[in-house]
């Protein structure tokens, strides 16, 4: 754990007494507020800058330095740029009545194609990789417009080193009225940590791959951590600090293992990271077996790339999220019925998102009638859309049909509404996905979660209903065209 640093930079506008139409040039103190702290376990704070970050760079301090880069607008119009280490020379005069926009950026400075810092024969600083000189003052216009500086920290680099890299970003508008004394910054992560430990790796060489950047672990190095930024190549920082601390980016993680004869063993997941978020990723390896898998990382892909978490519960393995693909595991595509009127005739397999809205994919997977869930092909291969015995197998494992909802369920109200008997101590996660009833009309409000068997019951299908207000999981048969929600099996 690294020990808190707080850097409290101010930012100091020069008075000038003069006046024209009644504006005036004013003094106005803006706070740089970043907490550059330890990044915990599944915590939401910055990381922690080493060494002082106000001191000024120099080939000596380069590499625990802080660079903050200023743009500010003048009535939308470019108008001051400054790059700085040295907060004690961030001087500049604005005239009231004016709007004011600033965008502020800091950055850790590493030591590879990321962020560096070099000091040339003459003893000036530059930035790289665009060889910004390190004025220390505000230059007048646009020319130094890109504070973003997307190219020098995205994660597809395809050779860097990998040295602490960070940056933090915020934007503020304001029209500046007579007596303002002050603005304050908030400056917010763009990105997250990840720290990689591998098990038995006494053997061979480890690879893991974040993009087009690679880590290599082996028996003297088992252990690294990093930190990566959000994709600016398709989220902007501007994008990404509107989002606050709910942004995140699905991240493919890889990782081969090299043995000594040279025998390769490789395996993937994809992953979705909240800013100032990090996480533990402990890979186990058996040079025995010449395998390792991810831990508490397990994860299945359908046909569409979308992936899924397990859980084993007694002799059981399921997914933890509901399924949402939309073509069988031949790649036959299913049918997307969307018309109201024409779901309910429906003997023939379809699915929706509920709501017909595909924002509701992610959370509450899809909704397919009886023929779709009973479908051999629906699942990813190696998985199965389960049987009412295998429903009835979980139930009766968590103490029966009365009482295995609440294990089963989401805890809490994000998704089901209160009050919720859900503690997810299986760690199913079970959501409140809905239904689509025999109209066409979804049921997407919170209060219910109804899971397809493919199994039948006479002209019926069978199905598993949880509500939000009881304990209960209890089977059902109804109608198969109706539109529920599928959790798959390990075979």
């Amino acid at each position: 754990m690294k020990k808190q640093l707080f850097i409290l930079a101010v930012l100091s506008i020069a008075l000038f007494s003069c006046k024209s139409n009644n504006d005036v040039e004013t003094l106005v103190t803006v706070k740089l507020n970043p907490s550059f702290i330890s990044l915990n376990e599944g915590s939401n704070e910055p990381m922690k800058v080493k060494g002082d970050g106000l001191m000024k760079m120099n080939s000596a301090t380069a590499a625990d330095s802080v660079i903050y880069a200023i743009q500010v607008y003048e009535n939308d119009a470019p108008s001051y740029y400054g790059l700085f280490n040295d907060v004690s020379k961030m001087q500049l005069a604005l005239t009231t009545s004016k709007t004011y926009k600033f965008k502020v950026s800091a950055y850790k400075i590493g030591t590879g194609k990321g962020l560096n810092a070099v000091v040339d024969t003459a003893g000036t600083n530059y930035f790289l990789p665009t060889k910004t000189p390190l004025k220390n003052k505000f230059i007048k216009g646009d020319a130094l417009k890109d504070i973003d500086l997307a190219s020098s920290i995205g994660m597809n680099i395809a050779a860097k080193a990998y040295p602490e890299v960070d940056a933090f970003y915020a934007t503020k508008t304001l029209t500046l009225d007579k007596g303002t004394t002050s603005v304050d910054f908030t400056l917010l992560r763009m990105g997250f940590g990840i720290n990689f430990t591998v098990d038995a790796l006494t053997s061979g060489n480890m690879e893991i791959y974040l993009g087009n950047d690679t880590i290599r672990l082996n028996s003297a190095k088992t252990s690294a951590y990093t930190v990566r930024q959000f994709a600016t190549s398709t989220n902007t920082f501007t994008n990404i600090n509107t989002s606050a601390a709910t942004f995140g980016d699905s991240i493919t993680i890889t990782a081969k293992w090299t043995s000594t004869s040279g025998t390769t063993v490789t395996a993937a997941g994809k992953y979705k990271f909240l800013r100032n978020y990090q996480k533990t990723i402990n890979i186990q390896l058996n040079t025995t077996t010449n395998g390792f898998n991810f831990e508490g990382w397990g994860t299945i892909a359908d046909i569409d790339g979308n992936i899924y978490h397990t859980v084993t519960i007694g002799t059981q393995t399921w997914m933890v999220e509901n399924l949402k693909t939309t073509k069988y595991n031949d790649g036959t595509t299913i049918p997307n019925v969307t018309a109201a009127n024409s779901w309910q005739p429906l003997t023939t397999p379809a699915y929706c998102w509920g709501n017909n809205d595909i924002a509701n994919k992610d959370v509450y997977g899809a909704l397919y009638n009886w023929y779709a869930a009973s479908n051999s092909k629906l699942a990813p291969t190696g998985w199965h859309v389960a049987t009412s015995t295998e429903w009835n197998t979980l139930l009766s494992y968590l103490g029966g049909s009365s009482v295995a909802g609440s294990k089963l369920k989401e805890s809490g109200t994000t998704h089901w509404k209160a009050p919720n008997t859900g503690t997810n101590e299986t760690g199913f996660t079970a959501l409140p996905s809905g239904q689509r009833i025999e109209n066409g009309v979804y049921n997407l409000d919170g209060t219910l979660g109804i899971w397809w068997t493919s199994s039948a019951s006479g002209s019926l299908g069978t199905y598993v209903n949880m509500g939000y207000s009881t304990a209960a999981a209890t089977p059902a048969t109804y109608y198969k065209y109706d539109g529920f929600a599928v959790r798959c099996i390990r075979d």
